[in-house]
């Protein structure tokens, strides 16, 4: 008896110390978003209005869409919003720059590498919060080989820039960093 009464013991003291290890743990993680996503919580529902091409620089015409599509699919995924055609929040966007540049001239006046040079402008408005809006533009660029034809990397060099001017346009809206 004084055999088993000693296990119980051990078992209850083991018992306890894993769960006020982990209760401390599971409680911080639920009231802290690693992300540093803060939405009001009266927000619930989000728009992404089309975008649209204002560049007038011969940017792929899916451009525009597939900026629509991945920043609604950003919001989707990553926030607890929901789409509706009458939103909490709503954004609105459009390509205002798609260009190409020569990047540095080496010895022999050509150039080592392009740039390409892409920038979109967000419209933010929180239909909640009348004084919650702001309009910004996001730009980034890739550099390719001056050797290379822009047909031939522009797939992969979009993917990035689209993959970092979405993050910047999440952050901005979502975040407090």
């Amino acid at each position: 008896m004084r055999c088993s009464m000693k296990w119980y013991t051990s078992r209850f003291i083991k018992r306890t110390t894993h769960i006020s290890i982990l209760l401390p743990v599971a409680l911080m993680t639920s009231c802290y978003s690693f992300k540093g996503i803060s939405i009001d919580p009266n927000v619930h529902t989000y728009q992404v209005a089309n975008f649209t091409d204002n560049s007038a620089e011969g940017a792929p015409v899916n451009l525009p869409d597939d900026f629509t599509f991945e920043l609604d699919k950003k919001i989707r995924t990553e926030t607890r919003l929901k789409q509706d055609d009458q939103p909490d929040i709503l954004f609105e966007g459009k390509l205002t720059r798609f260009k190409v540049s020569p990047g540095q001239i080496t010895s022999q006046e050509n150039t080592s590498y392009n740039r390409l040079n892409v920038s979109v402008q967000i419209d933010y408005k929180n239909n909640l919060n009348p004084k919650d809006k702001w309009s910004r533009t996001f730009s980034h660029y890739e550099e390719f080989p001056a050797d290379q034809n822009l047909t031939d990397v522009q797939d992969e060099l979009l993917k990035k820039i689209k993959d970092k001017i979405i993050e910047d346009i999440f952050n901005k809206a979502f975040t407090n960093w």
